[in-house]
């Protein structure tokens, strides 16, 4: 089964549709650029717009814009007993919601001064955990497998980042012509944690001299953390390079 972007969820008003695909597609560039407090704020937003959503069909009418419940965790508990909503949503969605909002309000990327710092573990699973619930979404509106479902997921994150490409171990950068620190930036971004021989094999580079070298420049512009050459991951300073490489 294809699906588009234009299609997926057709069945909510457009406002609301076009709601939760934008968070969503916003937590995977903000991920994939390193910005861990964005993506997880964003991601508390994208929790409101799938409450509404699966609130709505548990009504039988959807509004058109997505808005927070009060309290959202004892709301997304009433969920539970509409029995009328598939057990996906009902018993699994619904449950993980008030743990993602939880990121969102009581760690520091929802308040300053929080008690916990945000780090690369929150957003991850603030990514996961949007992904599986926008795919059930999916799933049970096109009345389809959790794996076309899945495959329709990855279709949202890719028209974000169409730069980027990826299949089991295989990863690769499909734009033109660019330099090959851009390259790496990309690769170690979308990685989020990557070694040097897995860059030599994603750049398929003839100069894997080289390559280190351009990593070692990298490290000490502090656009990556290479000190441990198993464990490269991009630094803040990177996000709006990389960014840019994503949208331009």
């Amino acid at each position: 089964m294809t699906f588009n972007a234009s299609s997926l969820l057709s069945g909510l008003p457009d406002t609301l549709r076009r709601e939760l695909l934008d968070e969503y597609r916003q937590i995977v560039s903000n991920f994939y650029e390193g910005r861990w407090g964005p993506s997880e704020l964003s991601a508390g937003r994208f929790c409101e717009v799938a409450y509404t959503i699966i609130r709505g069909r548990a009504d039988g009418s959807y509004p058109a814009h997505g808005a927070k419940p009060h309290p959202f965790d004892g709301k997304c508990r009433a969920l539970e007993s509409e029995t009328s909503l598939e057990r996906g949503l009902r018993l699994l969605a619904a449950r993980i919601l008030p743990a993602l909002y939880e990121i969102r309000n009581n760690r520091n990327v929802g308040h300053i001064g929080g008690e916990v710092s945000s780090n690369e573990m929150d957003a991850t699973y603030a990514l996961a955990a949007s992904s599986w619930v926008l795919a059930e979404l999916i799933r049970v509106f096109h009345v389809t497998t959790a794996e076309e479902a899945e495959h329709a997921v990855r279709q949202i994150s890719e028209l974000r980042t169409p730069v980027i490409w990826s299949s089991g171990e295989v990863r690769r950068v499909l734009k033109d012509g660019i330099k090959l620190e851009d390259e790496l930036l990309l690769l170690i971004a979308s990685a989020g944690n990557c070694s040097t021989e897995e860059l030599i094999k994603w750049t398929e580079t003839s100069n894997p001299t080289y390559l280190r070298k351009r990593l070692r420049e990298l490290h000490k512009n502090r656009m990556i953390e290479a000190s441990n050459m198993n464990a490269i991951h991009t630094t803040p300073k990177a996000a709006a390079r990389v960014r840019n490489l994503l949208e331009s």
